[in-house]
């Protein structure tokens, strides 16, 4: 298992992400992404994203919200539908 952190740089600020790469993971499989409610970290999943790529043979991808764990403070306080907009924005194909 290969694990890499990396920082992502995204309009508000820069999110730190965390990958699991299991030794046999195929190179045309997607990764998986972990989305978290709310509030959240890469620290809050503990083992369970090392266990999962191990399990499926595939990438998984956790990351810290903007003002989370490693990442970025906000400048700002968050709007009721930043979950919503987190998605459409920072999760585009």
């Amino acid at each position: 298992m290969r694990t890499q952190s990396d920082m992502v740089t995204l309009p508000g600020g820069q999110v730190f992400v965390q990958r699991w790469q299991p030794a046999s993971a195929p190179g045309d499989a997607c990764p998986i992404v972990l989305l978290h409610e709310s509030l959240g970290s890469v620290g809050q999943w503990r083992d369970f994203p090392a266990q999962l790529a191990q399990a499926t043979g595939r990438e998984v991808l956790a990351y810290d919200r903007l003002g989370f764990g490693q990442s970025s403070p906000r400048s700002d306080a968050p709007s009721l539908q930043f979950i919503t907009h987190e998605a459409q924005q920072d999760f585009r194909p």
